[in-house]
C-alpha cells in the first residue's frame, strides 16, 4: 500500500513511501501533528520534491518518533531536524 502523506509539495511530487501497516496505529490527530511536523522538517532541511530518499528518511524518522508517543508536531520536527544535523 502506497500512503501520501500530506500534500506538501515544493515541486509536483508529494511524499510517498511504502506503509506496512504502520499508520494504522495512529488516530487521525496524531497523523495531523506527523503530518505538520514532517512538512516543516523537510522546510528546514531544505528537502525538496525530486528527493525521494531525503523525504522517505524523514517521513520514516517522525513515524519512528511518534510510535514511541512522541505526537506533539514542534517536538517531532525539532527532534528530526536536530537529529539530521548531527548525522551531517
Amino acid at each position: 500500500m502506497t500512503v501520501v502523506m500530506g500534500d506538501f509539495k515544493l515541486g509536483t511530487n508529494p511524499m510517498t513511501f511504502v506503509d506496512n501497516g504502520e499508520l494504522n496505529a495512529f488516530d487521525p490527530h496524531a497523523i495531523a501533528a506527523m503530518d505538520q511536523a514532517y512538512k516543516a522538517a523537510c522546510i528546514m532541511l531544505r528537502i525538496y520534491a525530486g528527493d525521494e530518499r531525503g523525504k522517505e528518511a524523514v517521513a520514516s524518522r517522525v513515524i519512528g518518533l511518534a510510535r514511541t508517543g512522541m505526537i506533539d508536531p514542534t517536538a517531532l520536527r525539532d527532534r528530526v531536524v536536530q537529529e539530521a544535523r548531527l548525522a551531517a
